[in-house]
């Protein structure tokens, strides 16, 4: 189970080979002790599920994460795979739909040439990044 950066969503794995996507909603608080409460308490708010993908890996999923900006979630599972999906539809990264290109970053200074660096850009949801995505591939391999 992880929360996106923003603590506004939850992903999470299971058993059953699935992974969803909640809405985290207002989150879980403490109750401090009060004299009608020997103990503190737990206040817990009900979450809502935004998506659900039923057979996201052929064996039970063990790991989930978000990355930094909270545009991708990574999953991995006992089956030996990593798969990186769309944060936002859902969708598995698929490496065809992926295009290498340069990208330009101006210098700061007027005396230095511009840097031009190579990154990928998804065909279908235009998100860019400077790694190769990977699409589900074994580890080790």
């Amino acid at each position: 189970m992880a929360f996106s950066p923003d603590g506004s969503t939850i992903v999470s794995g299971s058993d059953d080979k699935t992974i969803k996507v909640w809405d985290a909603g207002s989150l879980a608080r403490h109750i401090p002790p009060s004299p009608e409460l020997s103990t503190p308490t737990l206040a817990t708010a009900s979450l809502e599920l935004k998506a659900e993908k039923q057979s996201a890996h052929s064996q039970a999923v063990r790991s989930v994460a978000f990355s930094p900006d909270g545009s991708t979630i990574v999953s991995g599972s006992v089956d030996q795979t990593i798969k990186v999906w769309d944060a936002v539809n859902f969708r598995l990264h698929v490496e065809f739909e992926w295009e290498q290109f340069d990208k330009t970053f101006e210098a700061e200074d007027s005396d230095e040439e511009d840097e031009v660096e190579e990154w990928w850009r998804n065909k279908v949801t235009g998100h860019e990044q400077a790694t190769k995505p990977s699409g589900g591939a074994p580890l080790g391999h």
